[in-house]
Formats: C-alpha cells, sequence, structure tokens
C-alpha cells in the first residue's frame, strides 16, 4: 500500500477531511498462516518477540487490522505507507494492503483501544499497542 492508495480511499469514503485532524485509525494487513512464519516475521525486525499466543491469534485471523491514534491521522498513515520514519514494528513485519477506517476524536489516544475492541466484535483481529485483540 502507497500514500496516494491511502489518500483515493479516503477521499473515496469521504474521509479526507476527517483524516487531517485527531483521530484513530486503522490498517488491514495480511500474516501468514503459521505460528511460526508470523514469529519469522517479527524476527526480521527485533529480537524480542510477543508472547506466543499473539502469534497463534494473528496466524489464525482471517482478518487482521493494525490500529492506531494520532493527533494528525493523515499523516500518520503517510508515515506507515512510506516505511521512512514512525514506522510501527508490526507493519515492518506486516505491510498494509488497504484503509479499515479512521475516526475522527479529540481524545484519539483515549480512544484507541476501544476502537480495537470495537473492531474485535465486528470479527478483525486487532494488534494494537502491542496488544491482540
Amino acid at each position: 500500500m502507497k500514500p496516494a492508495d491511502v489518500h483515493e480511499s479516503l477521499d473515496q469514503r469521504g474521509l479526507l477531511e476527517d483524516s487531517r485532524g485527531p483521530g484513530t485509525y486503522a490498517l488491514q494487513v495480511e500474516t501468514p498462516d503459521t505460528s511460526g512464519n508470523v514469529a519469522q516475521a517479527f524476527r526480521e525486525y527485533c529480537e524480542e518477540l510477543p508472547p506466543s499466543e499473539h502469534m497463534a491469534q494473528l496466524a489464525d485471523a482471517s482478518s487482521v487490522c493494525y490500529v492506531g491514534a494520532s493527533g494528525q491521522v493523515y499523516s500518520r498513515l503517510e508515515d506507515h505507507t512510506e516505511g521512512v520514519v514512525r514506522q510501527s514494528l508490526f507493519l515492518r513485519a506486516f505491510e498494509p494492503v488497504s484503509l479499515v477506517g479512521v475516526w475522527p476524536s479529540d481524545t484519539a489516544f483515549q480512544d484507541e483501544y476501544n476502537r480495537a475492541v470495537a473492531l474485535s466484535r465486528d470479527g478483525w483481529t486487532c494488534w494494537t499497542d502491542g496488544e491482540v485483540l
């Protein structure tokens, strides 16, 4: 996924203006279908692996997303898709493939976990702040 893809997706969904300020966001990623391959993807970028139960959850999931928060969502999404600066470890290991959504909020960092919980209730397996829901 490239920054132009994010821009186009935001524009098509009418979320471009909502992304220009603070809020939460979610990016879909593809993960391998075995715990060992999930661990291998993490090992490329870090020495300490997440707990093994996280590896199993990510491998078994049909829909996985990264949930984050930012004071400037659009810029943060560009960071994630360019992969040059401020790239999260999770998104280095598992490349974003599509935008799930953007939710404007003045309390984005407090809302981040609750957004992940809401998405998990909708069938997503979510990575947020090093935790899998």
